[in-house]
């Protein structure tokens, strides 16, 4: 896979969804590493490469609030659901695809792509918060820092020249 798209995963998050006959895995840029341009957007329903604006719509709204205006996310996705959500018969090509009920596939996959990208984002401010690096500084740097922050948390404060 990764050399059939030629991404490099450590900016993408793998994830899993599945409700009822509906399934949904894939890989999401991370929106840190979105662009104005996405590299691509692909799209595999029940097996077939398709070109949706339903799917398309839904994987913004997953991303809503987590990447600026104007940015796009590039996203693999594989979609598995009952063949009677989904008519492949809305074009020749067989690309294009209509939905029974256009709300509820919405729904279902920017409710995954929200759930994975902020499990994300929750991992990536504890992993953070959790940071024991070396307090000290090296004995030149005009700043002193404590264990609890910069001098008690109350902003820097340089240190008083004897």
């Amino acid at each position: 896979m990764q050399k059939f798209l030629s991404f490099d995963f450590k900016n993408y998050s793998f994830f899993e969804f599945e409700r009822g006959s509906f399934k949904v895995k894939g890989y999401l840029c991370l929106p840190e590493f979105c662009k104005s341009i996405p590299k691509f957007f692909v799209t595999v329903l029940n097996g077939r490469y398709v070109k949706d604006r339903v799917i398309r719509q839904a994987v913004y709204q997953g991303y809503l609030g987590l990447i600026i205006k104007g940015q796009s996310p590039s996203v693999v996705l594989f979609l598995d659901m009952s063949p009677s959500w989904v008519d492949f018969n809305a074009h020749p090509t067989k690309t294009e695809v209509r939905f029974k009920d256009v709300l509820s596939v919405q729904e279902l996959i920017s409710i995954a792509i929200q759930n994975n990208l902020k499990t994300h984002i929750r991992k990536s401010i504890s992993h953070f918060s959790d940071f024991k690096g070396d307090t000290k500084i090296a004995e030149s740097s005009p700043y002193s820092y404590s264990k609890e922050g910069v001098l008690g948390g109350v902003g820097v404060n340089k240190k008083l020249e004897n």
